[in-house]
């Protein structure tokens, strides 16, 4: 018996455990999660086939599973992305190049001309600063969910960085939220400076916020302009399960989720923590 057999590497079968049930004659169980179209998706059709009457298969869904409750199940379809959903509930498989935010091209991107929209606010502010080789993003929403202003810088200074992100809290006032996993200074020069932060703990915020965005990403809550790198990064940004289950968000390796977390932090919902709140009038202004 094979437990979680899609994520178990396709030699230990052919290698080691096949040959051992010919010396033996026996039988095996395979039971997973599906986990993309690999070996174990193979051995599925092979058990829907005629040509291979020696196998069998069945696919449930969670909602066969006397054990949880359907409106459990109905809950995590309305919280999670709906990739993950078919995959970990509906025990669908998919395509192995399927990432977290499908269709955002066809659904989400529209030609409107960022730079020269200034939505309506409050608006919502996402920062996520460089890390090494990455680079630091911010982008703005509006009320209704509008990207009005990008800015993806790599190299610049803190007080630089702190710069842009007063002058986006002037032109577009709201909330800013800011990846605060390290205890940058800068985010405490901003509050002291009257910009309304919202400090989020990645490690600890990161998938709620990555499932929240694609939920409102798949409702069509938010609407993206033609900005390659956002678009780019949206399409490629993957995830993984651990064999115990738990889902981890992650750019594909040699690219970067700067983009992805910057405006998973402007989607995100919630209030602001800074004492300082006082909306004023927003006069637009471009950081490129």
């Amino acid at each position: 018996v094979i437990d979680e057999a899609a994520q178990t590497p396709p030699n230990v079968w052919n290698q080691h455990l096949r040959p051992t049930l010919s010396d033996n004659k026996g039988s095996a169980t395979f039971i997973s999660t599906p986990r993309g179209k690999n070996w174990f998706h193979d051995w599925y059709l092979r058990g829907q086939s005629d040509d291979y009457p020696g196998v069998w298969s069945r696919r449930m869904a969670s909602y066969e599973n006397p054990h949880i409750a359907d409106s459990e199940i109905d809950a995590a379809a309305r919280e999670i992305p709906d990739r993950v959903f078919k995959q970990e509930y509906l025990a669908i498989f998919l395509d192995d190049s399927g990432g977290v935010f499908e269709g955002v091209r066809d659904r989400n991107v529209s030609a409107y001309d960022w730079k020269s929209r200034s939505g309506n606010g409050p608006y919502s502010t996402g920062v996520d600063f460089a890390r090494v080789e990455d680079y630091t993003v911010i982008v703005t929403l509006d009320t209704d969910g509008l990207v009005v202003d990008f800015a993806r810088v790599q190299g610049e200074t803190w007080p630089r960085i702190q710069e842009r992100i007063e002058r986006r809290y002037q032109d577009y006032p709201g909330v800013v939220r800011v990846d605060a996993t390290r205890d940058n200074k800068i985010v405490t020069d901003l509050e002291d400076a009257g910009v309304a932060i919202e400090a989020v703990d990645f490690r600890r915020s990161k998938k709620d916020m990555i499932e929240n965005l694609a939920t409102r990403l798949e409702h069509g809550e938010i609407s993206l302009p033609k900005i390659p790198q956002l678009v780019n990064e949206l399409e490629l940004f993957d995830y993984t399960v651990s064999r115990t289950g738990n889902v981890s968000y992650h750019a594909p390796s040699g690219w970067h989720d700067d983009c992805v977390d910057a405006l998973a932090l402007a989607a995100k919902r919630g209030g602001v923590s800074n004492r300082s709140k006082t909306w004023g009038p927003a006069s637009p202004r471009n950081l490129s």
